[in-house]
């Protein structure tokens, strides 16, 4: 089973019990994130896709946040001996996803 959910505004692919990077989440250490944005559910020959969500819930675990590799842009100006160099570090999440679950339906 898996499925296709947004997180911070892009779109991943995920599994019970997988591991994986995304944008900084605003979670304390070993808090848990649910995610209901769940665009597509694949279960063995079953597949469900919304329209444009689904009424599923994935549910996330916190491991741990720290910045991740370094972007650097240099520019060169031909004439005056200017050079101008920046750098920054986009903060990741680390999460495991610990359950994709369906949810309660209102009965009405």
């Amino acid at each position: 089973m898996f499925a296709l959910v947004k997180i911070a505004g892009r779109q991943y692919r995920v599994a019970p019990e997988q591991k994986l990077t995304v944008e900084k989440l605003t979670v304390p250490t070993g808090g848990e994130y649910v995610v209901q944005d769940v665009m597509m559910v694949v279960d063995g020959e079953r597949v469900e896709v919304g329209q444009p969500r689904l009424p599923y819930r994935v549910t996330l675990e916190l491991l741990s946040q720290k910045p991740g590799e370094r972007g650097v842009s240099y520019r060169f100006f031909r004439r005056g001996g200017r050079r101008v160099k920046r750098g920054w570090r986009h903060q990741q999440t680390f999460v495991r996803v610990k359950s994709i679950e369906k949810e309660a339906s209102n009965g009405s």
